[in-house]
């Protein structure tokens, strides 16, 4: 299992690696579209894959990839109580107590 310290180091780094994309492509230079890129989601993926479930890795990807903070509905009803998850170590803490779900064996 991917410890607590190695998953916020991943997501950290995934952060910031989005943050330097933005700000090249701001500056005209955009690498989104090419193998570097695609490289890096193949890798970053395939380690999700070592120690996610596919949603698990889904959670992950909807934390990295939209803008914080992240809402949970915990009872699947609208209406109910929401999770706001606004760090990695937020959103490990909410994947490990429902491991069976997020978690690969």
């Amino acid at each position: 299992m991917l410890s607590k310290e190695h998953f916020i180091k991943l997501i950290q780094n995934e952060l910031e690696c989005s943050e330097n994309l933005s700000k090249l492509d701001d500056l005209g230079i955009s690498l989104y579209e090419t193998p570097l890129h695609d490289h890096y989601w193949t890798l970053f993926d395939l380690i999700l894959e070592i120690y996610f479930t596919k949603t698990g890795r889904d959670f992950i990807f909807d934390f990295v990839l939209d803008d914080k903070p992240m809402m949970i509905h915990l009872d699947n009803d609208e209406d109910g109580e929401i999770l706001i998850i606004n760090t990695a170590e937020e959103l490990y803490n909410f994947m490990l107590n429902n491991k069976t779900t997020f978690f690969n064996d």
